[in-house]
């Protein structure tokens, strides 16, 4: 048992060491939406290397211990590891996202695809470790980022990078001359179709039977970062933290999880008859591909690295009739409906032109902590698009 406490702590602290050391160099390298500054090519080349070696130790000391069976110290101790390796890919998104200047519509598009899995095995790795050192210029304002050190680009190996321009790059297509196999013949076809909705703004390829539009505006989405930063210092004061932070949203955060079911009842005081949904942050280490990473959230680095350790955990709730109500206040029609574990709202105006407000824009108000200000702009913007 102590043999087991020390290799648990053993890992416990370097993932923390780990952590904190990338983290704290991101964020000063980084950038922010707010906040753009110049990009420092070189930094961010360093970074992505070292999480690479970092994500590929870690997936060898995880084989490693699926191979000394399957006792609760060494499922443990895995867990820890898998731990580990969710946030390594976590920085590596927070990474992708600065490099692409928080380019959503390039990064939605290449969130659709799966999870690629253990990269140590990989036998192309080196080929794209390879490309991404040879793409890498900034003399030319030119660099790359490595897909597999992430979760939200899934489709193709690379990204080539220059300012205000993005290539997603499949390097076995290009390196390998061979007829190629029915699934790489399926990522070929799902990567011009992806470029071409990218590019052009608009696909029914997508989802078959739908038209998937790509959502250009020059308006800023806000952020309840204040209020985050907020809930998360009371809730190490007090143990919790519950507070409402516009009509239909309530912040919470908590130190354990015995003080959840303080939260929930919380809730009765400030909604009557609510009927809400939640997130919690936690789902970032699951890899929501298309949603902005929590490493760069704009609340302060202590606080990020204590929400990526599990030593303060944050909640979104959002109470969708409050949201109908809001809506409603703004001209729209609105209606909640339940298509089995999802919940959509049918938003329709006076004119006629309808939209379904499903996971991708009620995922960022839990995930992401969106103000609905943005919704409401979100919604405005896609409805004048439907009346041309």
């Amino acid at each position: 048992m102590c043999k087991l406490l020390d290799s648990l702590q053993e890992n416990r602290s370097k993932t923390k060491s780990i952590t904190k050391s990338l983290l704290r160099r991101i964020c000063e390298e980084g950038d922010s939406l707010e906040h753009h500054r110049q990009i420092d090519y070189d930094a961010f080349l360093q970074i992505q290397l070292e999480i690479l070696k970092a994500i590929v130790e870690t997936e060898k000391s995880i084989t490693e211990r699926n191979k000394g069976g399957s006792s609760s110290e060494n499922l443990q101790i895995i867990d820890c590891l898998k731990e580990r390796r969710h946030i390594l890919k976590l920085l590596g998104s927070a990474v992708a996202w600065i490099l692409l200047e928080f380019n959503r519509p390039y990064i939605r598009t290449l969130a659709m695809g799966h999870d690629p899995g253990f990269i140590t095995f990989k036998k192309g790795l080196s080929a794209e470790v390879y490309a991404l050192k040879k793409f890498h210029d900034p003399k030319n304002e030119r660099t790359a980022i490595l897909h597999d050190i992430t979760h939200c680009l899934r489709v193709g190996d690379l990204t080539v990078i220059r300012p205000g321009e993005a290539y997603p790059i499949e390097i076995k297509l290009v390196i390998k001359r061979r007829k190629l196999d029915r699934r790489k013949i399926r990522q070929k076809r799902k990567m011009k179709i992806l470029q071409e909705y990218y590019y052009k703004g608009e696909s029914d390829k997508i989802h078959p039977g739908y038209t998937s539009l790509r959502r250009i505006v020059g308006k800023r989405d806000r952020h309840n970062w204040k209020e985050v930063t907020e809930v998360i210092k009371k809730a190490e004061k007090e143990g919790y933290c519950a507070q409402p932070v516009e009509k239909c949203l309530l912040y919470a955060a908590y130190t354990t999880e015995s003080q959840l079911d303080r939260v929930i009842n919380s809730l009765k005081k400030h909604w009557k008859k609510p009927f809400f949904t939640f997130g919690c942050l936690d789902k970032h280490m699951e890899g929501m591909p298309p949603i902005l990473p929590l490493p760069i959230f704009e609340i302060p680095v202590k606080f990020k690295l204590k929400l990526l350790l599990g030593k303060v955990n944050f909640c979104t709730f959002l109470d969708m009739n409050s949201l109908c109500n809001v809506l409603n206040e703004k001209g729209f029609d609105c209606i909640v409906k339940e298509e089995g574990d999802a919940v959509q709202i049918n938003v329709t105006r006076p004119s006629g032109e309808s939209l379904m407000l499903g996971d991708g824009i009620i995922g960022r108000l839990l995930y992401e902590c969106l103000s609905v200000q943005t919704v409401l702009d979100y919604t405005m913007d896609v409805l004048k698009f439907a009346a041309k």
